[in-house]
């Protein structure tokens, strides 16, 4: 009886810790692994929670298969890793402040089709307040940050 109370505990942690770790907010990608340089696909941002989210999105270039590249509103990061760590891609504008807020609605999902340029392995990541909040693009506090899965750029 002792030993299957320890295994309970046990068990529900794991299933607390899975649950925390999900979060509300979660970034989709397509199934595959790997993509080309420049390929296109689409990424989606999923709200899974009861109550709206709040996005700061920004003005960012992304590859075209064409060879060109184009600006898409999106709140997304992109990130590769170096070996070490994660670097930030600096794929901005440079024509000044393009940030504004956007308010993900419970339930919803939004869908981003870009291509990414270059190689090696890469993520998403998308940082969002809970709520409806005008401010978020001034950083405040209560920010959490949602991680796609790895995948590669060949």
């Amino acid at each position: 009886m002792r030993v299957f109370s320890h295994c309970g505990i046990l068990v529900a942690f794991f299933l607390a810790a899975a649950h925390v770790a999900i979060g509300q907010v979660v970034i989709q990608l397509p199934s595959a692994e790997h993509f080309k340089s420049r390929e296109q696909f689409t990424v989606t941002i999923v709200n899974r929670g009861d109550q709206p989210v709040t996005f700061c999105t920004n003005l960012a270039w992304f590859a075209k298969p064409d060879g060109d590249s184009h600006l898409i509103d999106t709140p997304l990061v992109s990130q590769s890793w170096n070996g070490q760590k994660w670097n930030t891609l600096l794929n901005g504008n440079d024509i000044g402040d393009t940030s504004r807020y956007v308010i993900q609605e419970a339930h919803e999902s939004h869908n981003f089709n870009l291509g990414l340029n270059g190689t090696g392995r890469m993520r998403f990541i998308v940082e969002y307040w809970m709520g409806g909040n005008s401010k978020v693009c001034k950083n405040p506090k209560g920010k959490k940050t949602a991680k796609s899965r790895v995948f590669t750029i060949e």
